[in-house]
């Protein structure tokens, strides 16, 4: 899971942004501070999906992106749901992550997801469909 724990609001141009990743080594995800300026995007391989999600969603970041499948994504929030997330809390993940700009690769899948990040933060309008809603 990779966090960018400040606000993308004023980024200088050498996008010098906190950053660290959370890897498996923290199954509980103890590791994971984050606020209202802060972009988590959860790339785990579903070895700990749930775990992460549940974590970052408690504390209410700017931004979840889950990258997964819509049928993955569909199961761990259900699960999630079952457990007892508020539903509003739900709606707020991003996922698959990413915006549809057909991306294949990994990096394109990077991109995508960069874009919805920025699309979110300026507010832009532009025809670039989250993946949520294809």
């Amino acid at each position: 899971m990779r966090v960018v724990s400040r606000s993308l609001r004023g980024v200088p141009s050498g996008f010098d942004w906190s950053n660290r990743m959370i890897g498996i080594d923290d199954p509980e995800y103890a590791k994971l501070d984050c606020d209202a300026d802060t972009y988590v995007v959860i790339a785990t391989q579903h070895r700990s999906d749930y775990e992460a999600l549940e974590r970052a969603l408690l504390q209410r970041p700017a931004y979840v992106g889950l990258v997964a499948s819509r049928k993955r994504s569909a199961l761990l929030l259900e699960r999630l749901h079952e457990d007892g997330v508020p539903v509003d809390l739900l709606r707020r993940v991003s996922s698959p992550a990413g915006l549809d700009l057909g991306a294949e690769t990994p990096q394109e899948i990077a991109l995508s997801i960069a874009a919805e990040i920025v699309q979110r933060v300026r507010g832009g309008t532009s025809s670039g469909k989250p993946l949520t809603s294809v």
